[in-house]
């Protein structure tokens, strides 16, 4: 069978032998359906696995891989391979994992298909290698070694992503005072422009972090959903599925939506927020 033209690659990121079916993760760190159908030749993957794949519909109208491809060992190694993680940032979602013959191989977060757990130094591991978009050595898949039995499909894991209720309620309070004549037009304007410069910085991390590239600061995340851009990251962090899950980023970032409201609540009592900035500000001085 020829290759098709417009082809992908990426690396199963789970595969179930027995339903026939699994996950390819891509560039973007996405996941895609594949059926086993639809791969060449009829060689089947196994988790791990680095793929040729090109997307398509599928019968109800959701992408998923139309044919695909178990790249060949000249292309990547697809052997697995135990390790130890030698180190890991989990601000950063990436660490090292200590080779056999001594060397260390960078591995991101999203490598490991199945997550019951942060990733801590010391974990032994299993992993395939194989190489990111510039070429440099990787980890392109990883589990842990204590749960290599453990195949859990991504799409049937549940999903804990925290769903942007609050930045709705917020929008709907936000618009319901400006109705009623208790907020000035720039508070939804600055509510609105900092909601969208951190859903787009929250969307560029994300990016980052799969490329290896230079990352924006945590505190600079903190600092503009304190200043009212917290609707944003909301919404961000449910469509990008990131910082979503790490337990000391989500306490602080509650805590700027508490301290947030709690502000806004303050300066409403104090009537604030219905006359133009510069004559407040000229009130206080």
């Amino acid at each position: 069978m020829s290759t098709p033209q417009n082809t992908s690659e990426g690396a199963l990121a789970s595969w179930d032998a027995a339903r026939g079916f699994g996950f390819i993760r891509q560039a973007d760190g996405s996941r895609l359906f594949a059926h086993a159908s639809v791969f060449a030749d009829g060689v089947l993957p196994t988790a791990g696995d680095p793929v040729r794949y090109r997307a398509g519909p599928g019968r109800d109208g959701r992408p998923q891989a139309v044919w695909a491809q178990v790249a060949t060992a000249k292309q990547a190694a697809s052997t697995r391979h135990k390790g130890t993680l030698l180190r890991w940032d989990d601000s950063r979602g990436f660490g090292f994992i200590g080779t056999a013959d001594g060397q260390s191989l960078f591995v991101h977060v999203s490598a490991f298909p199945v997550s019951p757990r942060r990733p801590v130094a010391g974990d032994e591991v299993y992993y395939k290698a194989g190489h990111n978009e510039q070429g440099k050595p990787v980890a392109v898949w990883a589990n842990y070694a204590a749960l290599s039995g453990l195949h859990v499909l991504a799409s049937l894991k549940p999903d804990r992503r925290p769903r942007p209720w609050p930045a709705l309620v917020m929008v709907l309070m936000l618009a319901a005072l400006w109705l009623a004549g208790r907020l000035a037009p720039w508070v939804l304007a600055a509510y609105g422009l900092l909601s969208a410069l951190l859903f787009l910085a929250y969307g560029r991390d994300k990016h980052a972090a799969q490329r290896q590239q230079w990352r924006t600061p945590e505190n600079t995340l903190h600092a503009l959903a304190l200043l009212g851009g917290w609707p944003g990251a909301a919404l961000a962090q449910y469509v990008f599925n990131h910082k979503s899950t790490k337990p000391s980023f989500r306490r602080l970032y509650w805590l700027t939506v508490l301290l947030n409201v709690a502000a806004l609540g303050w300066l409403l009592y104090q009537g604030a927020l219905v006359v133009p900035p510069a004559q407040f500000a000229a009130n206080l001085g």
